[in-house]
């Protein structure tokens, strides 16, 4: 925008651009971002590095159990939905696995529960467990002083 108010479009693009300094002379600096999360963990076993822990396009990393062989993370791309995904997955090789929605996902003390709170009117806290069993959903309760 000029300073007597006129606005002019510099670019229109379907992927980030970021528009960093436009010089006196109408030349523009632009810097194209792309997100390209990745996960990435080392064996507690052999020390070795392993890559590509991610699910879809949007992990997000969450916790790690203390022994090291399983992590959880919120994946909000894919099959996420509105209430974002939160996500199991053994450090062996084997497939993630979808617990349920929840945001911030972390391990209960045995590792056996993965709570995070789920953003809805009134807020919840999502308990999704990371073996047999159902999920569950605690209210927020505020309390009235």
């Amino acid at each position: 925008m000029s300073l007597s108010g006129k606005q002019r479009t510099i670019l229109a693009a379907p992927q980030n651009i970021r528009l960093l300094d436009i010089g006196a002379d109408g030349r523009v600096l632009l810097s194209v971002e792309r997100q390209e999360p990745e996960i990435i963990a080392i064996d507690p076993a052999s020390g070795k590095q392993r890559r590509g822990l991610e699910w879809f396009d949007a992990s997000l990393m969450g916790d790690i159990l203390p022994d090291g062989n399983a992590i959880v993370f919120l994946e909000w791309g894919g099959p996420a939905g509105p209430l974002y995904l939160q996500v199991y997955r053994k450090l062996d090789g084997s497939a993630p696995v979808a617990l349920g929605p929840g945001a911030q996902p972390r391990f209960s003390a045995d590792g056996t529960w993965v709570a995070g709170p789920l953003l809805t009117r009134p807020p919840q806290v999502a308990l999704n467990p990371t073996g047999a069993g159902e999920s569950r959903r605690l209210g927020w309760e505020r309390s009235r002083a």
